[in-house]
């Protein structure tokens, strides 16, 4: 080989390398993503239960939490999870019956039904009924509440968003609003479905403090609540914890603000209902969640300060108390729910509660598939497990 060829032959290899450089770096980074997502994200969740019977269960009637999850291939990373997938679900139309309730203080709670009528095989009087319990300042008006309607309305359930008090367009009858670790408006909601609908069982699905309330009501009442099942999602199990993890600066940029100007914003419309109770100027200082229940929330339902209602209203030491079949689903990367304040160890010592950790999925994240629109690993656990308790409850007799 000449001088010249050698010459003119690395030119070409110096051109292609150039030319295709920034192409290889591309391909290299993107196999380098896809290795990564393949062996440290997509997993099956885990089940922790302290009960055969419910485990065997939920295996047999719940295929999807024994299933590989797979999050979006571009949006895993838990802040982002949690964000965008309230964007995701904003297209869907769900319109509602709406029912105003009294409560025995004289205040008044919006329920907004879904019947089912045009799905369900079911008689009205022995329909079954989802109790919905939407997250803070939330209500039926929030996609992500149409889309479980939705989904209990296409397997032939009748489903009722239990709006807190004030909410959906309501405004406070009595100085008084709702707490984490108060179930008597639950208890209310429950006993007035049983009024009208003696036939049907009823079951729960709680989302974030929606969870929390329904953990807790179902420890206060046990057997008696006359609930046959129930699904907390993204539930918080120690408060005073989670509070910690929540003031941290990034999770308090995106969701503890944002909260609290909720509530400051639910305070403000209904300021003229109890600001001859509470001083709501110094309320509306607020800026942190903590704040907020220091100074109100506490104060409302009797408890010391917040962290004597976080203590209190926290049901990770309540789960024993629980006697009916109860499915928890959260994720190991919650930003309002560390892993390490999951009661795992204690659910272990539980007859009738089981915890199934996604490794993914935010906080009422859980979305799939690569353009994740509508549906969540929520909606498949809350079809299957609402099938299962209500068509193969027996399953779990004694």
């Amino acid at each position: 080989m000449n001088e010249r060829t050698h010459s003119t032959m690395v030119s070409v290899i110096t051109d292609l390398v150039q030319s295709w450089g920034s192409t290889l770096v591309v391909l290299s980074a993107g196999a380098a993503y896809a290795a990564y997502y393949f062996k440290r994200v997509v997993h099956k969740p885990t089940i922790t239960c302290g009960s055969t019977k419910l485990e065997e269960f939920i295996h047999r009637h719940v295929p999807s939490v024994r299933q590989i999850y797979w999050p979006p291939f571009w949006c895993f990373q838990a802040h982002m999870h949690t964000v965008l997938a309230v964007l995701f679900r904003s297209f869907i139309k769900r319109s509602y019956r709406r029912e105003v309730i009294a409560t025995p203080d004289g205040g008044q709670i919006f329920l907004d039904w879904t019947d089912a009528e045009d799905t369900s095989s079911f008689p009205p009087d022995e329909r079954p009924t989802v109790v919905i319990m939407p997250g803070l300042t939330g209500s039926s008006k929030e996609a992500y509440i149409k889309h479980f309607a939705d989904d209990l309305h296409q397997i032939g359930f009748r489903s009722v968003v239990f709006n807190q008090r004030g909410f959906a367009g309501a405004t406070l009858k009595t100085p008084r609003g709702f707490c984490a670790g108060n179930t008597e408006d639950l208890h209310c909601v429950v006993t007035h479905i049983k009024s009208i609908y003696p036939g049907a069982p009823i079951a729960g699905l709680g989302l974030s403090i929606g969870g929390i309330i329904l953990l807790n009501y179902l420890a206060e009442y046990g057997e008696e609540a006359q609930i046959v099942g129930a699904l907390p999602v993204s539930a918080l199990y120690d408060l005073t914890q989670s509070n910690t993890h929540m003031e941290r600066n990034l999770n308090w940029l995106l969701f503890n603000s944002y909260l609290t100007s909720n509530l400051r914003k639910y305070l403000q419309s209904n300021k003229q209902m109890i600001e001859d109770k509470y001083d709501v100027d110094h309320i509306l200082q607020s800026t942190t969640i903590y704040e907020f229940d220091n100074r109100m929330t506490a104060a409302m339902f009797g408890y010391r300060d917040a962290d004597h209602y976080y203590v209190e209203a926290s049901p990770h030491n309540k789960l024993h108390k629980i006697k009916i079949p109860t499915l928890c689903l959260n994720a190991a990367d919650d930003p309002f729910t560390p892993f390490h304040t999951l009661p795992l160890d204690s659910v272990i010592e539980c007859s009738h509660t089981a915890i199934v950790v996604s490794k993914h999925g935010g906080h009422l994240g859980f979305m799939y598939g690569m353009l994740p629109i509508g549906k969540s690993l929520i909606s498949k656990v809350l079809t299957e497990f609402m099938t299962a308790i209500f068509h193969h409850g027996e399953d779990l007799a004694v």
